[in-house]
């Protein structure tokens, strides 16, 4: 069916002939406005409009003559006239949203053209009208001309018209073309309802020529009924439509009628398409075939492509070229649905994904394939995915391999084959999921025993899933516990007799053999003695005790039994007490077991005390020493630890030279190490109360008070790298960085002292220098920031001007800090630079902090500041680091300004917002235990904050020369509990010819009143002041001092005569001494200090000879051996157990900087007779013979000589480029000798009674590991090589080693027995090796190891090869979160691995995930951490 139209132009109210085309009716009121005048007019919410009060910056509607500026205006037409008239040409541009209806006719109507643009929106909507009998036609747009849209959204809805002519809805009515270039036009028909005679809706209806070139065309036919006749609907209806560009989509109404109805998309007369997409939606109602778009293609027009489908799904699909005329072909199985589009472009009609459906267990993987129809060219690529997943580990890849993980909860999941030509359209498919196969793991619940009265309990195991066990192997399974695991109760099993050893002072009874019980007894029966008849218990007997000039608690008791349940012990002051006596002198010694027939009195006897020995162990033996000291009073009273005079350790001990006084330990570090832990040995059977073993935080020395020899253990570790700002600097040799403006630290490897660098980093001698550096510390995996962080002891030597800066942290983290510069052990500043520390904002902000004593010394200029902080949120204070303060310097001992040092210590504003943190918000400028200002000046200054806020804050302040300026609220301060009142001790010790003057500043005051908490001496003449505004202490001269030179100074080389006030009498002279020996200088009595070390000599057997030799030498000092054999004994060699040291033929050797112990060896002869050192009349010693040559490494033996049974050690070190492929060792007879491999290179092995022959091959290393899945950007790249280069560990295949795959416990047994010297043939060999060793049951072999038992199988052999395994006695793990999980089986074990540093934690440390899986890579990296 071809409808055809008469496409005429329509009458319609128009403005009078007679108007200007100036002019404009806009809801009622004409415009008239020109460009230079423009006429303005605003609107309200009802829609009138009205040019009162409206002006250039207040308008919602503007005419200019040709353009009508709409700017949020609200437009309404009345029923006779459009909402808008013009006319003529229009041009309407929209600003912001704008809205115009109509009762009647039109919304918008234009004579001549009209073009729409602008930014904004516009909604065009007729009203509901009811027509009558007459013929009607409605538009929400009317156009005479052309109507051309640029830009701007426009929606547009013609009226719902009812009646019972011919009527006509149009969204937009165009006489003469219609141009979309841009913007979203939206144009809807209205509805009709028609009795009589036709019905038309039209979306756009277009005369002559329709040209889109861009932006969105929608044109939606109306709903249409009509009861009697036609009814038709159209979304688009236009003569020719020329599309290049953009987007037209056109959809008919529902159209409904008696006798026909058609509901077009489109209706074309001429259709050309040279770019854009265009779609055309019809439906079909009544019997009228539909007919989507009819076009006449002018000759030599090339279409494109038409596509016809059901709900996007392509059914057909046909070219039409300029030979193809006419009416699409209405045979063509199109249904509903037309797109017309570029025909080469490629399309995806259809994707299949195989398999359909499935079901998979977690843990195991599936292999899905999709089949992929497209046309002209379509890529037929996929993009997998997998939803609904609940675990990471769930994934599918590129190639559709879905993988579950084993742990997956989600019970299905969705595959999706998505088209990677269009990213739409997709193919999905479900998924089933088990859960995986559960492998029990049964964890041991000891037995209980049963008691005579009460049942006990079996032992079982336990698996995770809640069934339980017999065995550990989980393979008897126990269904009712409760009733499986009782041991029924014993009962009382009673003693046959009373005995008196049961008996109490009123009965006797009979007792459980079992438990102990006793029954309801008997009253005693006694006759004319103190036994009673049955039992033979003995009546009371008061015991007194007479303390024998001591003193005594207990001063009289009862017996029970004749005996006396236990004995009160007395003192003596310089006496121990050496039992209880039955006389004052003499008698007999009375126990628990002594019997008493009658009362008595027993008698204290006492034995004078000796003083105590201290014995000093140091471990290790590098990582320091000790020094010494006694003294009778409080180490309170000592202001510097130099005056103590401290003597170093003779042998390792100390004899206290009176009972009861303080020994002062004073530990020194080496270079490299840091003090660890110092404890003593607690003494069997003796009161611990009679030790007292004190001293600060960082080990600066220890105070014991003991009556008792005492041992004390010293460790010292190595400290950590050295952090400056963003980098690390290593410890070793002498390294260097460089800085820049932004802090950046970046070492120089290649650089030496000629080199221009900012940072030298001396670890041997823990000297840092800054020279013109810059360094931003940064936030670290704490919370927290330092510029520069040590561990350790750290000397810091200022050149040029240096700045050391601390990054911002998160203040709510009670627990974070930030400094300029952090130092754990002593901290002290040198050198004639300068140095700005400022901390950054934070909990805990300071500028220089220490936990040791902290100096600042030479000419160095140090500016140190906390930061400006503000809380206002909660914080956790419960860890909170250094009192949560804003300070300039800080130190946990002691602070130290002397020399001509210049220090200034600025504290920040504290503010805290929340009232209940008493805890945090103070400001301090200096804050120390002890300071003491010995030379130079301190400034040290505190800002006003929500707590205290302190210039100083101290216990103690000695002044004793250099000056001090601070200022605060009270300048100094401490909090002293045992002591009522706030202050602390000022001490001013003014140099000789010098005085001190105190003086107040801003107007304020020092308050003489007694009792006040500050004193001062000397030059305040012993009066007490406090000052609470801006306090300064400086020296001046002493106009009445007189010099004299009687007094000795002295340094290490030379002495001279000095006055006390310092000035030089006569010049430096060299000391003088005896010997290389002697300490003493024979002039000025100064002594010095020669580092010895100890020399132990010792006889084997020791009933084999005696020896000389042992003692203390200065390195370079010639040691003289000798050794005495014994009757029957000869003396055979020397052998050196440690010390690098080669004894020569007299039997000496030049002492080293170490400790060095030597044995004499002995063995005995037939003849008798001895023989001294050097001699030997048979040697029963064994050679041991190494290869004349060797390619690719050596061997060094730890003696070319040894004894039967002697232990010899084989330190290998391959070649550059080389591995050791074997090393064997074997006796006369060919026979191999068992190897243990100690790590790091070393093997030994036990000494037959024969010579032996060791033989090593070596092989060159590959250039990299063989294994593909092993890069050298893996976490555990160089424990895995190692682990492959000693031959522990192989790859899973030639080119894998599978490091994130299990390890079963065969493997391990097979690694063990390798690692032991062993070489089993096979696991059943490495299982026999493991069970005979103790190292396991040999049960469950394949099973995969957890971490907790690859440990304790680790622990197990460590234990049975003899390693040291004592550091886990006191290593506490408790601090881990997971430490619950552990087993008690494992738990010695784990103790040993983390304080052996085998186990570090998992995740960020705070775990040890000891039920978690162990893998391969875990296993190389323990194995690595434990023997390299």
């Amino acid at each position: 069916m071809v409808l055809v139209l008469c496409l005429g132009l329509l009458p319609y109210m128009t403005v009078p002939a007679s108007a200007a085309e100036s002019q404009i009716i806009v809801g009622g009121v004409t415009l008239t406005g020109s460009g230079e005048s423009p006429a303005y007019a605003t609107t309200n919410t009802a829609g009138t409009v009205t040019t009162a009060d409206a002006s250039e910056s207040n308008y919602n509607i503007k005419w200019d003559g040709s353009t009508l500026t709409l700017n949020g205006a609200a437009i309404i037409g009345s029923f006779s006239d459009p909402a808008i008239s013009c006319a003529g040409s229009l041009t309407i541009t929209l600003v912001e949203s704008n809205t115009v209806t109509s009762e009647r006719t039109s919304c918008i109507h234009a004579d001549g053209n009209l073009t729409i643009n602008g930014s904004g929106q516009l909604s065009a909507a007729i009203g509901s009208i009811k027509s009558g009998f007459d013929n009607a036609e409605y538009y929400g747009i009317y156009v005479g001309g052309s109507l051309t849209i640029t830009s701007g959204t426009v929606t547009v809805t013609g009226g719902h018209l009812t009646g019972y002519g011919q009527l006509k809805s149009y969204g937009i009515y165009a006489s003469n073309g219609m141009t979309v270039s841009g913007g979203a036009v939206t144009a809807t028909g209205g509805s009709v309802d028609l009795w009589a005679p036709s019905a038309y809706s039209y979306g756009i209806y277009v005369n002559g020529t329709t040209n889109v070139t861009g932006g969105t065309v929608t044109a939606i036919g109306g709903t249409v009924t009509s009861q009697y006749t036609y009814a038709y609907t159209y979304g688009l209806y236009v003569g020719a439509l020329n599309l290049s560009g953009g987007t037209i989509t056109a959809m008919s109404g529902t159209a409904t009628a008696a006798v026909a109805s058609s509901g077009y998309g489109a209706f074309i007369s001429g259709f050309t398409i040279s770019g854009g997409t265009f779609t055309a939606i019809g439906t079909k109602s009544g019997y009228q075939t539909n007919m989507f778009i009819h076009y006449n293609p002018p000759q030599g027009c090339t279409f494109y492509q038409i596509i016809g489908g059901n709900n996007g799904r392509t059914y057909t699909q046909m070219t039409i070229s300029s030979s193809s005329e006419g009416n699409l072909p209405q045979d063509r199985p199109f249904t509903r649905i037309i797109t017309v589009r570029n025909d080469i472009d490629p399309v995806i009609t259809e994707i299949t994904v195989t398999p359909s459906s499935s079901t998979i267990q977690a843990g195991d993987e599936l292999q899905f394939s999709a089949d992929v129809t497209g046309i002209n060219g379509a890529n037929e690529a996929i993009n997998w995915s997998v939803s609904g997943n609940q675990q990471q580990g769930t994934t599918i890849s590129p190639a559709g391999l879905l993988t579950v993980d084993v742990n997956e909860t989600a019970p299905n999941l969705t595959v999706t084959a998505t088209s990677a030509q269009d990213g739409i359209t997709f193919a999905s498919v479900a998924v089933s999921v088990t859960a995986a196969a559960h492998i029990h793991e049964g964890v041991l619940v000891p037995s209980v025993a049963a008691t005579c009265t009460e049942p006990g309990s079996k032992a079982y195991y336990v698996c995770s899933c809640n069934k339980y066990f017999e065995d550990e192997e989980c393979s008897k399974e126990i269904t009712e516990l409760d009733t499986w695991k009782v041991i029924p109760a014993s009962g009382h099993q009673w003693s046959d007799t009373y005995l008196a050893e049961h008996a109490d002072a009123e009965k006797h009874y009979h007792v459980c053999e079992i438990c102990g019980e006793k029954d309801e007894g008997q009253a005693h029966t006694y006759g004319d003695d103190q036994t009673c008849d049955v039992c033979g218990y003995l009546r009371e007997c008061i015991i007194t005790f007479d303390a024998n000039e001591g003193s005594v608690d207990t001063t009289s008791t009862k017996t029970e039994n004749g005996k006396l349940p236990n004995l009160p012990t007395p003192t003596r002051e310089g006496y121990d007490f050496t039992g209880w006596y039955t006389a004052k002198d003499g008698g007999e010694l009375v126990t628990t077991d002594t019997v008493f027939y009658a009362d008595t009195t027993l008698y204290a006897h006492w034995q004078v005390k000796t003083p105590p020995v201290i014995t000093v162990n140091i471990s290790p033996a590098e990582g320091g020493s000790c020094l010494v000291a006694e003294i009778t009073n409080d180490m309170d009273d000592v202001e510097d630890l130099t005056q103590l005079d401290p003597k170093p350790l003779e042998n390792g001990t100390y004899t206290a030279k009176e009972f009861g006084s303080t020994i002062v330990l004073l530990p020194q570090t080496a270079s490299g190490y840091m003090m660890d832990t110092a404890d003593y040995v607690k003494i069997p059977g003796e009161d611990q109360d009679t030790v007292s073993f004190d001293g600060p935080s960082d080990f600066s020395y220890i105070t014991i008070v003991t009556k008792r020899d005492l041992t004390v253990n010293l460790t010292f570790r190595e400290v950590s790298n050295l952090t400056v700002g963003d980098a690390t600097l290593s410890n070793g040799p002498v390294c260097y960085a460089t800085t820049d403006g932004s802090g950046h630290v970046t070492p120089q490897p290649d650089y030496t002292e000629n080199d221009s660098w900012n940072i030298k980093w001396d670890s041997a001698n823990s000297t840092l220098t800054l020279r013109g550096a810059t360094i931003q510390g940064i936030v670290n995996g704490t919370g927290s920031s330092c510029g520069i962080f040590y561990e350790g002891n750290l000397s810091i030597v200022l050149e040029g001007t240096n700045q050391v800066t601390g990054a911002d942290v998160d203040t709510a983290n009670g627990e974070a800090m930030s400094t300029g510069i952090y130092g754990k052990g002593k901290l002290s500043f040198s050198g004639s630079g300068s140095l700005t520390a400022a901390a950054g904002e934070s909990a805990s902000s300071v500028g220089i902090a220490a936990e040791g004593a902290l100096t600042f010394g030479d000419r160095v200029n140090v500016n140190a500041s906390g930061a400006d902080v503000s809380v206002t949120g909660d914080v956790d204070v419960s860890s909170i680091k250094w009192g949560g303060q804003s300070a300039g310097v800080f130190s946990s001992a002691s602070i130290t300004v002397q020399d001509e040092a210049d220090v200034t210590a600025t504290g920040g504003h504290y503010q805290v917002s929340e009232s209940d943190k008493t805890n945090i918000g103070f400001s301090t400028g200096c804050q120390s235990l002890q300071l003491s200002v010995q030379g130079g000046k301190l400034t040290a200054a505190a800002q006003e904050s929500t707590g205290d806020w302190l210039g100083i804050e101290a216990y103690t302040v000695t002044v004793s020369g250099g000056e001090i300026i601070a200022n605060g609220n009270p300048v100094f301060y401490w909090e002293n509990s045992e002591e009522e009142g706030l202050g602390c001790i000022f001490t001013v010790v003014p140099p000789a010819g010098k005085l001190y003057h105190v003086e107040a500043g801003n107007g304020g005051s020092l308050t003489e009143t007694e009792g006040s908490p500050f004193t001062a001496e000397t030059a305040l003449d012993s009066s007490l002041f406090q000052s609470d505004t801006d306090f300064h202490c400086y020296l001046a001269d002493d106009p009445d001092h007189q010099h004299t030179y009687d007094q000795w100074k002295y340094d290490e080389t030379n002495h001279w005569h000095a006055c006390a006030c310092g000035a030089n009498a006569d010049d430096a002279a060299p000391h003088v001494y005896d010997s290389a020996a002697d300490l003493t200088c024979d002039v000025c009595g100064y002594e010095r200090t020669i580092a010895t070390y100890s020399v132990s000599v010792s006889a084997s057997p020791a009933e084999g000879g005696s020896v000389t030799g042992s003692g203390s030498y200065a390195p370079g000092t010639p040691v003289q051996l000798t050794a005495t054999a014994n009757s029957g004994y000869h003396f055979v060699k020397w052998k050196v157990l440690s010390g690098n040291i080669t004894i020569n033929s007299s039997n000496a050797f030049t002492m080293p900087a170490e400790a060095v112990e030597v044995q004499a060896v002995f063995a005995q002869d037939s003849s008798g007779g001895g023989s001294s050192g050097g001699g030997s009349s048979s040697d029963p010693t064994y050679s041991i013979s190494l290869p004349d040559h060797m390619t690719g490494g050596e061997i060094k033996l730890s003696s070319r000589y040894a004894e039967e049974g002697d232990t010899v050690t084989l330190t290998v070190t391959p070649d550059e480029g080389y591995m050791l492929d074997t090393l064997t060792v074997t006796d006369n007879k060919d026979k191999a000798i068992t190897l243990a491999n100690k790590g790091n290179g070393k093997y030994t092995f036990t000494m037959p009674g024969s010579r032996v022959t060791v033989d090593a091959v070596f092989v060159k290393s590959p250039e990299t590991l063989p294994f593909a899945d092993v890069s050298e950007s893996y976490w555990a790249y160089a424990e895995i090589v190692w682990a492959w280069e000693n031959g522990y560990m192989g790859g899973t295949t030639v080119a894998s080693f599978n490091p994130g795959g299990t390890v079963s416990r065969q493997q391990v047994w097979m690694i063990l027995a390798r690692i032991a010297g062993e070489n089993p043939a096979d696991m059943a060999e490495a299982k026999a090796w493991a069970v005979a060793s103790g190292i396991s049951d040999g049960s469950n072999p394949g099973g995969a190891v957890t971490r907790q038992q690859l440990a304790a199988l680790l622990y197990r052999y460590a234990v049975q090869y003899g390693y040291d395994v004592s550091v886990g006695e006191d290593t506490n793990i408790l601090s881990y979160t997971d430490v619950g999980q552990l087993s008690e089986y494992a738990v010695p074990a784990m103790q040993w691995a983390c304080g052996a540093g085998i186990i570090n934690g998992t995740g960020d440390g705070s775990t040890l995930s000891p039920q978690g899986t162990a893998t391969r890579a875990q296993l190389a990296v323990m194995l690595y951490r434990w023997l390299a």
